[in-house]
């Protein structure tokens, strides 16, 4: 049962239980994991403050885009934890938080249709937007050639009219 709630919690719950009968041995796990729980609610905001400042100082956060940029930066978070096998010490990420219930809560009354519809929706603004940066990546690329292109013809023509080469083509 320890082992099941460090498992979940992601951190040794504290000292081992030790008890005469179920109802203390269940009180003492439940104490240590309250414990635990109000010490890690403790670290994270402080890292999600800390990770906050850093974060508005890149980001604006004044569109939709910049918003949900911090949030999906903000629900990781990174530890160093020493690895018992290599004797390292790691940089381990973790999730601080999930939106699974907002995703549910956002997504109650509604129909699969209504959302299958929404999820293509979305996906069509999506392909749209990637041929658009696709396009523009590509119209880059191409007028850097058609520069160097431009460069490249007045010396060929020098070189065909000395002889040197044939002309080009037209």
């Amino acid at each position: 049962m320890v082992g099941a709630i460090e498992h979940r919690l992601g951190e040794p719950i504290g000292s081992k239980v030790v008890a005469e009968n179920w109802n203390v041995a269940a009180a003492k796990i439940s104490s240590q994991s309250r414990e635990l729980l109000a010490h890690q609610r403790e670290r994270l905001t402080s890292q999600v403050e800390r990770d906050l400042d850093v974060l508005l100082q890149r980001e604006s956060g004044d569109d939709d885009s910049s918003k949900l940029r911090l949030l999906m930066s903000l629900s990781q978070g990174a530890r160093t934890v020493f690895d018992p096998h290599t004797h390292r010490q790691v940089r381990q990420i973790f999730n601080r938080f999930s939106y699974i219930y907002l995703a549910a809560q956002l997504l109650e009354n509604r129909t699969a249709e209504d959302v299958t519809e929404a999820v293509l929706d979305h996906l069509e603004q999506a392909e749209s937007a990637l041929q658009v940066a696709w396009g523009q990546g590509e119209y880059g690329r191409l007028s850097q050639n058609a520069a160097d292109w431009e460069i490249l013809v007045p010396r060929r023509r020098s070189l065909a009219r000395k002889g040197s080469m044939s002309p080009p083509p037209p």
